[in-house]
């Protein structure tokens, strides 16, 4: 079962608090696994995010006075593409303003648990049919279940040995193997032989720099001249229609 993190962040405790309740709900009834971190600082989320903390699920409120709601999301979008943002506010006026950070849903307060319930119940689904998984072996012999969504990228650490080092935001994982191997597992998802020894995914990309593919989380891989063209060219084309895994 997938553990899942969700971040409220509302500058009334008052709403912060109901969300959470609703939240803390829902896990028991429908036993989803959630934890959750409450934020009454927009900027505090915005922080930890700098940092390198993520969440799969954030609640918004829309009008809060450091940072309001559309703001912190287009920050956070900037550094997580994949995040499911549901903007909660008293005002449905502002949802049109939201589209342009793609939210997935949008409560109005009172938030009632049937309508949160309906909400959760698509997250759930979606995220549950979005996300793919895939064992590999350590050099060490343990295993581990990783999500195809969170490899930022595959390199060859020693092709004597068949060694490769699979990337991740907060860790690098050892395993044997041949990244021809790994390159047809990940076509279908996103992946690209970017140069002869790493295979990227390109989901994690944020932009083209100078011959060098500078991902999301500030990684920066050079190209080889052969295959500028060609990636420029599928990121482009692709990368908005690609399935967020």
């Amino acid at each position: 079962m997938l553990k899942l993190k969700a971040a409220i962040c509302d500058d009334d405790t008052k709403h912060t608090q109901d969300i959470a309740s609703k939240l803390e709900q829902y896990d028991v009834v429908h036993d989803a696994n959630i934890s959750y971190q409450a934020f009454d600082k927009p900027t505090e989320l915005l922080h930890l995010y700098k940092t390198g903390e993520r969440f799969d699920i954030l609640f918004l409120d829309i009008e809060m006075e450091a940072i309001n709601g559309l703001t912190l999301a287009e920050k956070i979008k900037e550094m997580d593409r994949h995040a499911i943002i549901i903007f909660i506010s008293f005002y449905p006026s502002y949802m049109q303003a939201s589209f342009r950070t793609h939210p997935f849903y949008y409560l109005v307060k009172p938030v009632s648990m049937e309508n949160f319930t309906y909400v959760m119940d698509d997250v759930i689904h979606s995220i549950n049919s979005d996300h793919r998984f895939m064992t590999i072996l350590h050099t060490d012999t343990h295993e581990e279940t990783i999500n195809v969504k969170d490899i930022y990228f595959i390199e060859i650490a020693d092709s004597k040995r068949q060694l490769l080092s699979f990337h991740f935001s907060d860790h690098i994982a050892e395993s044997r193997g041949t990244l021809n191997d790994w390159a047809d597992k990940l076509s279908e998802y996103g992946f690209f032989l970017c140069r002869r020894n790493t295979l990227v995914n390109l989901a994690h990309i944020h932009y083209f720099k100078n011959g060098t593919l500078v991902l999301d989380n500030g990684e920066q891989i050079s190209l080889s001249r052969n295959k500028e063209r060609e990636i420029k060219e599928l990121y482009t084309k692709n990368v908005f229609r690609l399935k967020e895994l």
